[in-house]
């Protein structure tokens, strides 16, 4: 082997090193394409699944709650006067 054949060698393991580093790359932001739109679909489905659990359970609670305004209406009076109470002493405390 001789010197001068040195830079075209170098330059032949540079480009190779350099093409395989851009093919990683590519691979890499492949992966986390994939990887993203796997997140944002399954974020999409919980997200689907919560908001039905939440309207199925929620007529429950609303009719509980009325049902319970409508046998105790005195107790809930008195309980929104106490929130109100508990809220106006927190916000005349900030002053």
């Amino acid at each position: 082997m001789r010197i001068s054949d040195l830079p075209e060698k170098i330059e032949a393991k540079a480009e190779g090193a350099i093409h395989d580093a851009s093919i990683s790359t590519r691979n890499a932001i492949n992966g986390i394409g994939e990887f993203t739109d796997a997140l944002v679909h399954d974020g999409l489905d919980n997200a689907d699944r919560v908001a039905k659990f939440m309207q199925k359970n929620s007529d429950g609670a609303v009719k509980a709650f009325r049902d319970t305004v409508k046998a105790q209406p005195s107790l809930m009076v008195a309980l929104a006067a106490g929130v109100g109470v508990v809220v106006g002493v927190m916000l005349a405390a900030r002053r």
